[in-house]
């Protein structure tokens, strides 16, 4: 069974993906939204103890996103999607989601330097480009959300049990 949770996810990533890729912005209402969402499906699915454990979902993965955001890893408004996109979720759903999630960006990343001209020149001098450009790293998060989709109607491909 799909959690209800999920198609919301879905459907909030390939919005925040849209505007990531058109402006490189994800807007604060969509992932502020996203967030009450994801509480408010906990609570009514799971009790006060679902609405707890998503509050702590989000709190911790907004604490460990700001360090990788003053990091330069990330982008304030990955970071909010990311951990609203966790907080409506069971924690090994939320790993789920991680994990695929990462994936994707590996998959982004390595699609973003074989169509860039700096690959020729990274594989001469063997060091990796610095371009400061910033993935859409929302249509990671798309490819999370809808791989976690696939994987709920094939439980095989659940990673985290």
């Amino acid at each position: 069974m799909i959690p209800p949770f999920v198609p919301i996810l879905a459907a909030a990533a390939v919005v925040a993906a849209a505007s990531d890729v058109r402006a490189r912005k994800i807007p604060n209402a969509l992932t502020g939204a996203l967030a009450i969402a994801g509480v408010a499906v906990a609570g009514t699915t799971g009790g006060l103890l679902g609405a707890g454990t998503a509050l702590a979902i989000l709190t911790v993965l907004l604490a460990a996103g700001t360090y990788a955001f003053a990091r330069g890893w990330f982008g304030g408004g990955d970071i909010k999607l990311l951990a609203a996109g966790c907080c409506g979720l069971t924690p090994a759903l939320a790993a789920d989601f991680l994990i695929y999630t990462a994936l994707c960006g590996g998959l982004l990343s390595l699609y973003a330097l074989a169509t860039s001209q700096r690959m020729v020149t990274s594989l001469i001098t063997r060091q990796l480009p610095q371009t400061g450009e910033r993935l859409p790293y929302a249509v990671a998060a798309t490819g999370g959300a809808l791989s976690l989709w696939v994987a709920l109607l094939c439980p095989a491909f659940l990673l985290v049990r």
